[in-house]
């Protein structure tokens, strides 16, 4: 613990400051790796051994703050980090669970060399998208050829408790595949690093 911060924890508290305000002094929120080491352990031996009624609070307090801000930095840390369950299917490809528009379950293949997301005109109905004939189109390679599709924007796409906002995708066929609702590219996981862990796919930004 650095001899500076101390000497204001014990001046803070001799001049009788309030506990908060001995908090705000020392801002222990932005401590981290060995100094929140060292904190913690300051402060534990300070609400263990002194005999000031106020002093021993502030340390309590401070130790409540150093614990707060911990869990506040793991459920960030969660937040950025996901990882879901690859469903095998029967032509030994592997599709994802997700989440569109907040309520709506759909099944995607992964596909990171799409730089668009991809979903089927039935996935385009069920979320009641309707293209007018002078409707934006881009144009889309196939196993068939080329021919332009629709594009429009997702406001949701969640996987794994990850949610992206406003994703690009255009409406297309996939084929004789109707479990899938289509599939995720570029526009989706940009940003984001992406590794396969045994059974599932794990996804960080």
């Amino acid at each position: 613990m650095n001899r500076n911060r101390l000497l204001v924890i014990l001046m803070a508290a001799l001049m009788g400051w309030a506990v908060p305000e001995i908090c705000d002094a020392i801002d222990v929120n932005p401590v981290r790796g060995k100094e929140l080491r060292e904190a913690k352990a300051f402060f534990t031996h300070l609400a263990s051994t002194s005999k000031n009624p106020l002093i021993v609070s502030m340390a309590e307090e401070s130790l409540k703050k150093i614990d707060d801000s911990n869990t506040s930095n793991r459920k960030s840390e969660d937040k950025d980090r996901a990882e879901v369950t690859l469903l095998p299917q029967s032509d030994n490809t592997f599709v994802v669970p997700a989440l569109v528009n907040r309520r709506h379950m759909a099944t995607f293949l992964v596909d990171t060399g799409a730089s668009y997301t991809v979903i089927t005109p039935q996935m385009a109905r069920e979320l009641g998208i309707h293209i007018p004939a002078d409707h934006p189109t881009l144009p889309v390679t196939t196993a068939n050829g080329t021919l332009n599709a629709p594009v429009v924007t997702l406001k949701q796409v969640t996987l794994g408790g990850m949610q992206v906002n406003n994703v690009e995708a255009v409406i297309t066929d996939l084929g004789d595949t109707p479990q899938l609702s289509g599939l995720l590219g570029m526009s989706f996981f940009r940003g984001m690093d992406l590794s396969f862990k045994q059974d599932k796919l794990v996804i960080s930004r």
